[in-house]
């Protein structure tokens, strides 16, 4: 039966209790005459009863707070070192894209004329626009389908990776389960090398 009970349940049967010893103190005190001495006593006993609950729960309220905010610097401290990693790598990416954008430029160049027509400039602008373009929109897709996968491990932690492949189907994404696994065998590796 006792091993139910909540801290409220202890409260209660403590200030029960005690109410119970102040009304018996009140009684034996009762047959005196001077009664405003009892009820002196009685008020006096009840406030430094109070006062010591309130101590009580000032200490527990302030260890609660305590933890609850360790807690929750550990959780900021993870995601932010997370975020840091992701904008590291985003950055890496960019300057691999840049690298392939300059190399392509210089090798376009390669072909020298004395002059270019506004045409030339154009289309060779164009050009460098679509490759950057498409270098970007392949680099985004990567990283948005690395993280649905990181999210359907973490949504179906036990499941098959049929399961993760469907549902990164369902969501548009096309996902083979050879994806799927390099991109668990990366992350491993990643993992170990930290």
């Amino acid at each position: 039966m006792f091993k139910k009970w909540t801290n409220r349940d202890w409260f209660w049967l403590l200030f029960v209790l005690i109410g119970i010893i102040i009304l018996l103190i009140a009684t034996i005190f009762a047959k005196n005459i001077k009664v405003e001495t009892n009820f002196s006593i009685i008020s006096s006993a009840v406030s430094i009863a109070l006062a010591l609950v309130a101590i009580f729960f000032a200490f527990k309220q302030d260890t609660d707070n305590k933890q609850t905010l360790e807690s929750m610097r550990q959780d900021s401290n993870k995601k932010l070192d997370n975020m840091t990693n992701i904008l590291l790598n985003q950055k890496n990416t960019f300057d691999d894209v840049a690298d392939k954008v300059d190399k392509s430029v210089n090798t376009d160049m390669s072909e020298t004329k004395e002059s270019y027509s506004y045409e030339d400039l154009i289309a060779h602008g164009e050009k460098i626009k679509n490759e950057t373009i498409e270098s970007f929109k392949k680099l985004y897709t990567n990283k948005l389908i690395e993280e649905e996968i990181r999210q359907a491990l973490i949504k179906y932690p036990s499941s098959s990776l049929l399961v993760i492949r469907d549902e990164l189907l369902n969501k548009g994404f096309d996902v083979t389960i050879d994806d799927i696994k390099n991109f668990i065998v990366n992350h491993v590796n990643y993992i170990k090398n930290k």
